[in-house]
């Protein structure tokens, strides 16, 4: 009877249509183990990697399962009683009666009266991490079920659910026999779920770290969102219960088309400031790509130097050399203003013009379609083939913008990873992807520089290469940048020895780094005069 379940339904060129609860399931499900797969960059795979407890040997195996259970029981709170009778959203009487009478032939008895009953509507993500747990999933998962639409619920939010067992039931009385028919109902999509996705029970699922947690979070909703989305996954008419074989394939193909090639960054060379910029490194650039080429264990960089020294060039060549090191896909660079980031906005459309293959960037701020050279850049659903920049459209949304792969943008894009907000997970995921660059670091004031401590805390967490360029810095607050993201990333930033004179280095320019555990600091340039 399961398969009579809907998830969706709509009218599509007046015609009534529908999408069967246990075909949104395995849509989500594959999408969300396709984007672990072949979206998603190799270092955050790693990370994740690292975020899970198992006893599995193939941890790789074991997330991409992972993700596609989560992708599998995101809605098995839609397998209730209280949405199955749920109204569509444009009021269309007609479309809900039909589902209603599909239902009730297929034996869901007395539904249309439990329709008329005022019940209490929970909402299907809370009711699908209360089936979880309430199956033996630990919360770690279930948890980031409950998360799908943009929040996560607590265990006691959850268990509101036990006040309203005949909104999942159809009755209060969960030892009736209708109340059990919805158990038994909801328990056979949970053991398909298990046996689709290669766990033999509750107990191979792992624990999760929170930065893990975060991060399939955010997977789940892009895998979530793209298989709702009707241009790739289209509703089928009400007689049909099954799609063809090659459905999510096709979705996944389209969608994906969509994006440029992924970024393939280069370690530091000689010549590389030649090719990128057609011009010779000045002694201090080269001498910063080649301490931050000499680092094995990525973290945080921060570089203090005068106006006209070549920082902005100096960051993108790092970007590639840190982006190589730590396999990521992207690169995002935040400035204080929107008048700042439209300048350096040009400037990294230049540099991606230098490196092979077809990139896609986005500017991101209040007023980035007023930026002609923003809007101008070509809009395409397949941007591959070729070189040069273009523009990804999926991505235009105020919260998914940040996934694209590059990105410019004014610095509230990264503080507010510091922020409680709906779809927080999505900003992670897309910071957790790249190299991040932030600019003009002396210019944020006492407020902000406490969310950007907390959000270069979490770019820690993630390992995300991150660096800070800045005309100066008091020595106080660029050693809270640095603590922050090594404690971010669980290195011991207290009992870590550091350079001489750390506490009162006031050499300029200067480099600080982090090298794994070992802090450095690097000041031996020659005067160059500035240049604009």
């Amino acid at each position: 009877m399961e398969k009579f379940l809907w998830a969706k339904k709509n009218r599509v060129d007046n015609q009534p249509m529908w999408l069967p609860l246990l075909v949104h399931l395995d849509d989500t499900s594959k999408l969300c183990g396709l984007l672990y797969d072949r979206w998603l960059s190799l270092g955050v795979k790693d990370l994740l990697m690292d975020s899970v407890i198992s006893d599995a040997e193939d941890k790789d195996e074991l997330l991409i399962n992972l993700c596609k259970f989560l992708g599998w029981t995101h809605d098995l709170g839609k397998a209730t009683a209280i949405f199955q009778v749920k109204k569509s959203f444009n009021g269309d009487f007609e479309l809900d009666n039909l589902i209603l009478e599909k239902l009730i032939n297929a034996g869901f008895k007395d539904l249309d009266k439990f329709a008329l009953a005022k019940r209490e509507n929970i909402r299907h993500n809370i009711s699908s991490q209360y089936l979880l747990t309430k199956f033996g999933v630990n919360l770690c998962v279930s948890n980031i079920v409950g998360a799908h639409h943009g929040r996560p619920i607590s265990a006691n939010e959850a268990d509101i659910c036990n006040s309203f067992k005949s909104s999942l039931y159809q009755e209060d009385n969960i030892n009736s026999d209708r109340a059990i028919y919805w158990q038994n109902l909801q328990k056979i999509i949970f053991n398909k779920a298990l046996l689709t996705c290669d766990f033999s029970s509750v107990n191979d699922l792992p624990l999760i770290s929170q930065p893990g947690q975060v991060i399939l979070s955010g997977i789940l909703i892009m895998a979530d969102w793209i298989s709702s989305n009707e241009s790739y996954f289209p509703l089928i008419p009400l007689n049909q219960v099954e799609v063809g074989p090659d459905r999510v394939e096709v979705g996944f193909r389209k969608w994906i088309d969509g994006r440029a090639e992924a970024w393939t960054p280069h370690s530091y060379f000689d010549e590389i400031y030649e090719k990128r910029f057609n011009f010779e490194p000045r002694d201090a650039q080269r001498k910063i790509s080649e301490a931050i080429n000499d680092i094995d264990e990525p973290g945080i960089v921060i570089l203090e130097a005068p106006m006209g020294m070549g920082k902005t060039e100096a960051a993108l060549i790092a970007a590639e050399d840190l982006g190589q090191k730590t396999n990521r896909t992207g690169m995002f660079f935040g400035l204080p203003t929107q008048a700042t980031s439209n300048g350096i906005f040009t400037r990294v459309r230049e540099w991606l013009d230098h490196i092979e293959g077809k990139k896609s960037l986005r500017l991101i701020h209040g007023k980035a379609q007023l930026n002609d050279e923003f809007s101008k850049l070509p809009k395409s659903r397949n941007i591959h083939g070729g070189d040069g920049v273009g523009v990804n459209e999926w991505f235009a949304g105020r919260k998914v913008s940040i996934l694209d792969d590059f990105t410019v943008g004014t610095v509230d894009q990264i503080l507010l990873a510091a922020l409680k907000q709906k779809h927080l997970m999505l900003r992670h995921l897309g910071l957790a992807n790249k190299v991040v660059v932030i600019d003009e670091a002396h210019a944020y004031d006492s407020y902000m520089n406490i969310y950007l401590n907390q959000a270069i805390r979490w770019l820690g967490a993630y390992r995300v290469p991150v660096v800070i360029l800045s005309a100066t810095l008091p020595i106080s607050k660029r050693n809270s940048l640095l603590k922050s993201y090594m404690m971010g990333a669980n290195l011991d930033y207290g009992s870590i020895p550091k350079p001489e004179g750390f506490a009162t280095n006031e050499a300029y320019p200067l480099l600080t780094y982090n090298d794994g555990t070992n802090i450095k600091q690097f000041a031996d340039f020659e005067t160059d005069d500035g240049i604009d």
